[in-house]
């Protein structure tokens, strides 16, 4: 795609409610994002104006957002089909199949269902992976240059310097006034950014976990092929699930001491007591049977005589324990 005219976000509940997208399930995204492709096609913006929760309708009034999604229009055409989304962060991404070429939509909901985050940007097939690795290192080197210092800035509380860091589209998407109002309220809440983490790639987009002094959000940054900024998210952090511990427990029989082993088997080869009718065990004083092939085999000084018939199966309890024994 030659030009990043619908790569822009708008961030708003999810920001002020840290928690506020996490755990929603796909299927209500689904039912937003359907709602959202028809009211587009149909060219009904204020409908689609309806679906913002209140930080989204003030960073993105009616004439702004109504200015943008005719500009997508007009340069994408329809939606055609939305296709399998996936959960990135604490929001939510479809493929979205334009009459003129895919893009991948962002959605963000807040508690109550309403839209409080709304990125487009290009969709790019997977690249060869020697190629893929190349432009990995110099993608992370271009952007972390931009992260540090959009960081740098935003807690100078320069937010003149981080609108001119802003693409046209980015520009015109998100004036200063309104990107003053809402860098400022994410001070206010979060505090200062004390670090970055490491970034991951997500698409043409890089997210960095963003450490304030009052929590962690992910801030997503995408940059058009100037190193201007196209695209910036703040979401909810997700951390990594931790690997289970792992446990090494001792194992041990439920008793002390040597116990009578049966080679059992059904051929003469595999036991030596086959041809033998009636086998018996001694029991006190400690005594071994003379035909096994494990010897000495020794029963502790309080186990009864055992008597153990071919082909049959004797059950005997020692001590709460419940043992079946059987000659052959």
């Amino acid at each position: 795609m030659h030009a990043f005219l619908p790569l822009f976000a708008v961030f708003a509940a999810a920001l002020f409610s840290t928690g506020a997208a996490m755990g929603q399930g796909t299927e209500r995204y689904t039912k937003v994002a359907n709602q959202l492709v028809e009211l587009l096609n149909a060219g009904d913006y204020a409908g689609i104006q309806t679906s913002f929760n209140q930080q989204m309708n003030a960073a993105l009034p009616l004439d702004k957002s109504s200015a943008f999604f005719n500009g997508l229009t007009r340069q994408m055409g329809k939606i055609q089909k939305l296709g399998e989304p996936r959960s990135v962060g604490g929001m939510m991404v479809f493929p979205a199949t334009f009459e003129k070429g895919t893009l991948d939509m962002h959605v963000v909901l807040d508690s109550r269902g309403l839209i409080a985050g709304l990125l487009f940007k290009p969709r790019v097939a997977a690249k060869a992976e020697p190629e893929r690795r190349q432009t990995q290192l110099s993608l992370t080197a271009r952007y972390a240059k931009v992260a540090s210092r959009l960081v740098e800035l935003l807690n100078a509380g320069d937010y003149a310097g981080i609108q001119t860091n802003f693409n046209q589209e980015m520009d015109a998407a998100l004036p200063l006034d309104k990107s003053s109002a809402f860098f400022n309220g994410l001070t206010q809440q979060m505090g200062k950014i004390q670090k970055l983490g490491e970034p991951r790639p997500v698409g043409e987009a890089m997210v960095y976990p963003a450490t304030f002094e009052k929590g962690t959000l992910d801030m997503q940054l995408a940059l058009d092929s100037r190193g201007l900024i196209a695209g910036l998210t703040f979401t909810p952090h997700v951390a990594a699930k931790a690997e289970p511990e792992k446990r090494q427990a001792q194992l041990s029989l439920p008793f002390k001491g040597r116990w009578p082993v049966f080679w059992d088997g059904d051929t003469r080869e595999l036991n030596p007591h086959h041809d033998v009718n009636e086998c018996a065990t001694g029991g006190s004083p400690p005594g071994a049977l003379a035909d096994s092939p494990v010897a000495p085999i020794t029963l502790p000084p309080f186990a009864p005589p055992l008597l153990l018939s071919k082909n049959r199966v004797d059950k005997i309890s020692l001590g709460g324990n419940n043992f079946a024994f059987r000659c052959d």
